[in-house]
């Protein structure tokens, strides 16, 4: 009863992280200040400078070369490339202006920014993580560098950081041991409660932090380094998945598969998970019947590895002798 709680709660909790998926061309955060002739002025240049210094942070995010010199970029650029703004903790007087903006910018306009400059962008976001906070003794998430963490927010990033909500601890899901020890199979339990195949365990360690990334669905286990800051952090992982995103696309491979089912319900269950998988693409619908749909479908990397994925989500693929390849739900 009390791991059927457990289960219930995280799932509440990530349901909204599931229903607000960040957005990467938007910008939030920017503290912004201005001194003016009076109180419209110093507003109109803060808001200005904001908008300038959101745009290199936005340019930084999706640039496919980090650390590559980014062209300048004016206010009226930043005024072209910006769709929509809104304003927090605003604070004036006859001549200042304090506040804090987040800004949300036009595609289109900063793919036009970009080809113009000769830049190339990663636009697609990776699948959110979990963040998994170690330290020597144990989980580190009652320290001040995870609490300055959490109140970053990165649900935005080209690689989405999410963490437990405060108050929430880890150790009521999972031993800090066992994720010490990389252990895949008790950390997909708090992933499949969570509704995510990724996590970061993030390690204190000699004054930084030792990052691992893990695919729970795949069992991919990356090491990304040490960083020196928590800010790093963000940059690490989005850095990891610019690189695989501008990778050499995988051996592609178009097959006929087989669904089965034995109702409307796990039909629509097997047709997102096939719509949902990173690994395929262009998913056509040739047959229906009541029990089963015939289907073809370009598989992008290994099979082992789709098999992987799917079995992380419940469904299960293999070959049948005069049948070919079948998906169904696992143990069918």
């Amino acid at each position: 009863m009390l791991r059927a709680f457990f289960v219930t709660t995280i799932i509440t909790l990530f349901a909204a992280v599931s229903a607000f998926a960040g957005d990467p061309f938007t910008v939030t955060g920017i503290a912004v200040e201005g001194e003016g002739a009076n109180a419209i002025e110093a507003q109109t240049l803060a808001h200005s400078d904001g908008q300038v210094r959101a745009a290199y942070v936005l340019i930084d995010r999706l640039n496919a070369r980090p650390g590559s010199a980014t062209p300048e970029i004016t206010p009226p650029v930043a005024a072209k490339m910006m769709r929509a703004m809104s304003v927090a903790d605003e604070k004036r007087s006859s001549s200042r202006y304090y506040g804090t903006i987040t800004v949300a910018f036009n595609p289109q306009a900063v793919q036009g920014f970009a080809q113009a400059n000769g830049l190339t962008l990663v636009t697609d976001q990776d699948g959110p993580r979990l963040v998994i906070p170690l330290s020597s003794a144990g989980f580190a998430d009652d320290t001040p560098w995870f609490e300055a963490f959490r109140a970053g927010g990165y649900d935005n990033n080209l690689a989405p950081l999410v963490t437990l909500p405060q108050g929430q601890p880890y150790s009521s899901f999972m031993r800090a041991d066992a994720a010490k020890a990389r252990n895949v199979e008790a950390l997909a339990q708090i992933g499949r409660a969570a509704g995510l195949s990724k996590v970061l365990l993030v390690s204190e360690r000699g004054g930084g932090f030792a990052l691992t990334d893990i695919a729970l669905d795949t069992g991919r286990t990356t090491d990304l380094g040490t960083v020196q800051s928590i800010a790093e952090i963000a940059q690490r992982t989005d850095g990891a998945w610019k690189t695989r995103a501008t990778a050499a696309p995988a051996r592609s491979q178009t097959m006929t598969v087989s669904v089965l089912y034995n109702s409307h319900s796990e039909w629509q269950r097997l047709q997102r998970q096939i719509n949902n998988s990173r690994m395929i693409s262009a998913p056509r619908l040739d047959a229906l019947s009541k029990d089963g749909a015939l289907m073809t479908l370009t598989v992008n990397g290994s099979m082992d590895d789709l098999m992987s994925e799917l079995a992380y989500d419940g469904v299960q693929i293999k070959s049948v002798p005069n049948m070919g390849v079948v998906m169904s739900v696992a143990g069918r």
